[in-house]
């Protein structure tokens, strides 16, 4: 919806957004699962990656549709099992210009962050150079636990899905939340920390490596597997499967 409202201005409600977007995406998504399914042999407990890109058409606006001059795509991926293990994160890069949309633009500018990354690397945690605040990683959101609670940006980034969750089950477990930026200044009273997209649900850091910012030196700051951090996986995993609706067969 952002990601519209940006290219082309309109006010959006989320009711016209469901009432048009929805079955015109969902016919999208099923013709090129069946795409996909006949061109390649897969099992059939597969699971699939599937990215939606509504742009601006070149076409004429479809009368009585306030999203009737706009192009749905889609693209269809194998999406690997879910880990357990835990990653490697580091701080790099800076906050995106705008974190309310995932737009092609952000695609283009993280390549190069991409290119330094290590090999071993999981991702990269974007943090404002003033405040030294950690917003979200390139294409997750990012939290950390400290004093038993859980740490997360509000504001400046993109609020993805699996976020929501993450919220949600942390209510629902009586689990504190802190909708502020974590900042470097107090790694060394982190518990822990982690990230979490639609590809990879919630995923545990076994480090953070970061430069100091006075010595420069590159620094690696451990972290064991925290109660709180496995509490919140296996909840979130547990409330996808109960929120998922059949598209496809």
């Amino acid at each position: 919806e952002s990601t519209i409202a940006m290219q082309t201005e309109k006010q959006l409600s989320p009711s016209a957004v469901e009432k048009e977007l929805r079955p015109r995406t969902e016919a999208t998504m099923i013709a090129a699962m069946t795409a996909f399914q006949g061109l390649y042999d897969v099992q059939k407990d597969q699971e699939y990656k599937i990215n939606v890109l509504v742009c601006p058409s070149d076409e004429d606006q479809v009368d009585g549709q306030v999203l009737g001059d706009t192009d749905i795509f889609c693209h269809v991926g194998l999406l690997p099992p879910l880990r357990l293990e835990m990653v490697k994160l580091e701080v790099a890069g800076l906050p995106r210009h705008n974190a309310a949309a995932k737009d092609s633009a952000w695609v283009r500018e993280r390549k190069a962050i991409y290119d330094r990354m290590a090999p071993d690397m999981e991702e990269v945690i974007l943090m404002d150079p003033v405040t030294r605040q950690l917003l979200e990683g390139s294409q997750t959101n990012f939290y950390v636990i400290q004093d038993g609670a859980v740490y997360t940006a509000e504001e400046g980034i993109l609020k993805g899905t699996v976020r929501s969750l993450v919220l949600e089950v942390c209510a629902e477990n009586g689990i504190p939340v802190k909708l502020l930026p974590p900042t470097l200044e107090d790694v060394d009273k982190w518990q822990g920390c982690f990230i979490s997209s639609t590809s990879r649900l919630v995923l545990g850091a076994k480090s953070l490596e970061y430069l100091d910012p006075e010595t420069k030196e590159t620094m690696i700051r451990p972290f064991p597997l925290h109660p709180v951090l496995d509490e919140i996986m296996t909840a979130v995993r547990n409330s996808v499967v109960g929120k998922s609706t059949e598209v496809f067969k």
